[in-house]
């Protein structure tokens, strides 16, 4: 392959390796080398000189390449691990097979086979779908790339060569995004006022993010709790005021710290003079609840200086129903469980309290009698699990063995999931009874060598896919 060919197909590998959006690329060469294969140092650039090895029918010859000296933030999730191999042989029968470690060669992923090439080739290996990567699985003590020569047919020796052995990874640093929600409020002095700020994973994994507040009413007491956590998490924003604290509109904002990022988002509150209203409607258990649950309806009056009040709460209206809870009589400042609901079905449920309010001081509108809260009911989401049973099996050429490939659900409504398998023993038919099912069902994977199937260990792979989710289990088969 001359050098114009070379740089055309670099270029088109990393068109191919473009990643989405904030993700980073990182391309790293290798810096040692131990085995079989003759000056396998040739291999650490992309240059004129190869790395060599000889095999024969009966025989393989392996080395194994490590020290790529790849940095990964910790936080960061690991989005593809792709090895390029620069290979070819002097006969079509020279093939090799790439296997990649995360654990410093103490074990190693699935068998990837290139080869059969005279011509230089470069030869793209995915091994994202390998193992579950995590930043340290790449560092200069665990990550390793193995390659076997092997010969696949009839003649005499084949020779193999190979260039080029770089790891190319793509990760998502770690963010984060602030919101409050609601993002305005309003309140009367002496009164309490709550939002939600939902500090959520953007990409990358989490870290721990510290919340402060700033611009806080005057004669007025802010707070978050919790005050820290990790990215998704959802924190209540609090400001208490009191009767000193001056009418106004306030613009707080709320902080978000980790050891690199800062974010932050506002929430306006507007403070008012009291008047007597009911101020708020609880439930138990708070919005959103997963599967059925039951409503606990609290209702709460309060009033301004000297005023007295008796409240007379007639009715509690939700979706799908409505109910008379009767009357029930409160001071002011006082609440109230006025009584218990079922909610059974998933979906938004809207709750309307209707109380009647009587001062002695002025005359409540309609408007402030009347307070309404949301309640989200919730499914679980869909999941499930891939396993084999047996996980690894032994077996010797031109022999028959399987597996069990169970497909279970975990939770949340079926649906169907389709799994195929990678790295069947070289030489070997494998076969999935069953490629696709509602979990939870299970195939069974049969695998049969012949007397060409290279003697070592093989790592399958079998991958369920449904409703968006890429679920795996392993599978080691030794032939003998």
């Amino acid at each position: 392959m001359n050098s114009m060919q070379k740089t055309i197909l670099s270029v088109v590998a990393l068109l191919m390796l473009v990643p989405a959006a904030m993700a980073t690329i990182t391309v790293n060469n290798p810096n040692a080398c131990a085995g079989q294969w003759v000056v396998c140092g040739n291999a650490f650039l992309d240059g004129i000189n190869r790395s060599v090895t000889s095999v024969t029918k009966t025989t393989t010859m392996t080395s194994t390449w490590m020290g790529y000296g790849l940095s990964i933030p910790q936080t960061a999730a690991v989005d593809s691990v792709k090895v390029r191999a620069d290979f070819y042989s002097t006969d079509t029968s020279g093939y090799a097979t790439v296997r990649v470690s995360n654990d410093g060669g103490l074990t190693y992923g699935p068998v990837h086979t290139i080869g059969g090439n005279v011509p230089e080739q470069a030869h793209i290996i995915d091994a994202t779908n390998d193992f579950s990567w995590t930043p340290s699985m790449l560092n200069n003590s665990n990550l390793r790339v193995n390659v076997t020569c092997y010969k696949n047919g009839t003649g005499g020796t084949v020779h193999c060569r190979l260039d080029w052995l770089p790891v190319n990874v793509t990760y998502t640093p770690f963010d984060f995004a602030m919101s409050a929600s609601p993002a305005t409020g309003t309140t009367t002095q002496g009164s309490t006022a709550q939002t939600t700020i939902n500090v959520t994973l953007v990409s990358g994994n989490t870290e721990n993010v510290n919340l402060a507040v700033s611009g806080c009413p005057t004669e007025a007491a802010c707070s978050v709790n919790p005050a820290s956590g990790n990215p998704t998490y959802a924190s209540t924003f609090t400001v208490n005021t009191t009767t000193g604290t001056p009418t106004g509109i306030y613009v707080m904002n709320v902080t978000g710290t980790s050891s690199a990022l800062t974010r932050s988002t506002t929430y306006t509150l507007n403070v008012t003079q009291p008047d007597l209203t009911v101020t708020d409607i609880s439930f138990n258990p708070p919005s959103p609840v997963s599967g059925p649950a039951t409503v606990e309806v609290r209702v709460t009056v309060r009033n301004i200086g000297t005023a007295t009040a008796a409240t007379s709460v007639l009715r509690i209206d939700g979706t799908g129903g409505y109910w008379r809870l009767g009357t029930s009589s409160l001071a002011p400042g006082q609440s109230q469980v006025l009584s218990v609901y079922p909610y059974l079905t998933a979906g938004e449920h809207e709750y309307l309290a209707t109380a009647d309010v009587d001062s002695t001081v002025s005359e409540i509108s309609e408007a402030n009698n009347q307070l309404s809260r949301n309640v989200t009911v919730t499914e679980p989401e869909f999941d499930f699990n891939v396993s084999a049973v047996p996980g690894s099996i032994t077996m010797q050429q031109s022999d028959f063995a399987s597996s069990t490939v169970f497909v279970n659900l975990l939770q949340g409504s079926s649906q169907t999931v389709n799994i195929s398998m990678a790295g069947c023993p070289y030489a070997s038919t494998c076969l999935l009874s069953t490629a696709s099912g509602m979990p939870s069902y299970n195939s069974t994977l049969s695998i049969q060598t012949t007397n060409e199937t290279v003697p070592m260990t093989y790592y399958m792979v079998v991958n369920g896919t449904g409703g968006g989710l890429v679920r795996s289990a392993y599978l080691a088969v030794t032939v003998n």
